[in-house]
């Protein structure tokens, strides 16, 4: 997978021009539409260890256990489908719909702080 994001001056066509490219030696091009500081993927495994770090700082799961939902759960979900794609299989238009029915709930979901120290959640 290779995020392609280009400046406010870069044309469009070379931001296509360069996704043919990734596409033509096999890569999984993303584009990202404008900028953002950590890119997509950084962001998305950030937003996770934070919330990694806090279930086990505030002693809901083990480093053991929570490294085993990551690795044999929900990795294995999002290797071949994802989160859109994993919601729509619940109920088909999920994603569509999700967000007025579960995100209360979620914005609900008590949010962290900081970021805790990785050395004191063993």
């Amino acid at each position: 997978m290779v995020e392609l994001c280009g400046a406010p001056w870069t044309s469009e066509q070379t931001v296509e021009r360069a996704r043919a490219l990734m596409d033509a030696v096999n890569q999984k091009p993303v584009t990202v539409l404008r900028e953002i500081d950590g890119f997509i993927l950084n962001r998305l495994q950030g937003a996770l260890l934070r919330e990694a770090f806090r279930l086990v700082e505030q002693g809901y799961v083990s480093v053991q256990d929570l490294d085993t939902t990551v690795s044999n759960g929900l990795g294995l979900r999002w290797s071949f489908m994802g989160p859109f794609e994993t919601i729509d299989l619940n109920a088909p238009q999920a994603s569509a719909t999700m967000p007025s029915a579960m995100g209360r709930c979620i914005r609900n979901w008590p949010k962290p702080r900081s970021i805790p120290d990785p050395g004191q959640a063993s």
